[in-house]
This record gives C-alpha cells, sequence and structure tokens, in this order.
C-alpha cells in the first residue's frame, strides 16, 4: 500500500472540480486523502490495491467445495502475515 505525503493529500473542492484527473491517476495507482476544514473526510484508492481476486472455480467453472476454499484462504493468510506475496 502507498504511503500518504502531502502531494498526496487534495482538498474537497479541488477533488469535485477535477474528478476526472484523479480518476486517472487513481487508475494508475495513485492513492489520495480527501481534507475538508483541515480534516480528512476520506480516502481514494485502486481497488486493485486493496483487493485481490481469488478464483472461486474448478476447471469446468463450477462453485469450489468449502473446504477447498478454507484451504486456499488459511494459505493466502499465512503468505500475507510473512510477508510473501501470492500470485
Amino acid at each position: 500500500m502507498s504511503s500518504i505525503n502531502a502531494t498526496n493529500i487534495i482538498s474537497l473542492k479541488d477533488f469535485r472540480n477535477n474528478v476526472q484527473k484523479y480518476a486517472d491517476m487513481v487508475e494508475d495507482g495513485d492513492t489520495f486523502v480527501v481534507m475538508k476544514r483541515s480534516e480528512p473526510i476520506f480516502k481514494v484508492v485502486s481497488p486493485r490495491e486493496e483487493w485481490e481476486e481469488i478464483d472461486l472455480t474448478d476447471e469446468n467453472d463450477n462453485g469450489m467445495p468449502i473446504e477447498e476454499f478454507k484451504a486456499i484462504l488459511e494459505k493466502v493468510i499465512a503468505e500475507d502475515e510473512n510477508g510473501r506475496r501470492h500470485d
């Protein structure tokens, strides 16, 4: 996750007036904290930065048994705790 610095902080008015510019920047991986009256009110991030997709289908595009899903989820959590990336 990217850290927040002064260049990542924008005013609500600037965000509102330049939504498309910031949407394009977020799509490219930038993250912003939007401020109103010197207070942070929300953070704008790409879903790709915060979320990770896990394929829950088998080779025939059928759903996965819960036991298999739990095993995969436990592996992902263990890898995250060890600081490793899972692809």
